[in-house]
């Protein structure tokens, strides 16, 4: 079970490759690695909350949808478009990064207001 630490850390991680990689060579990845940046700001705002980790992706959006609506509002399409680029085989494109780094950056806001 990671600590809040430990998931602030690995967002940070998440973070930084995000920035280091093409988003318009792999812009596949860049929704992928922004989706999982986003769990890990929602599962360090959760142990921040004292709430047990989610395990999975369906506890998780469960618990958004009833405790923190706001965060779920935004998480929700990066979930739903991370899924659709990697199984799907979407072909994702700069409109589609553009959107999904702007849902990204309100998750943040939101588990940054949370956590303070």
């Amino acid at each position: 079970m990671a600590t809040e630490s430990e998931h602030r850390q690995q967002a940070q991680h998440n973070a930084e490759l995000l920035a280091t990689f093409d988003h318009a060579r792999f812009p596949d990845w860049a929704a992928t690695v922004a989706f999982y940046q986003a769990v890990h700001l929602i599962e360090m705002l959760f142990a921040h909350d004292g709430r047990t980790p989610s395990g999975s992706h369906k506890t998780r959006n469960q618990i958004l949808k009833r405790h923190y609506p706001d965060l779920w509002k935004e998480y929700r399409p990066l979930y739903a478009f991370s899924r659709t680029a990697r199984y799907w085989c979407m072909k994702v494109n700069d409109t589609h990064v553009a959107y999904v780094l702007r849902r990204l950056r309100r998750v943040e806001h939101i588990v940054a207001e949370l956590v303070r």
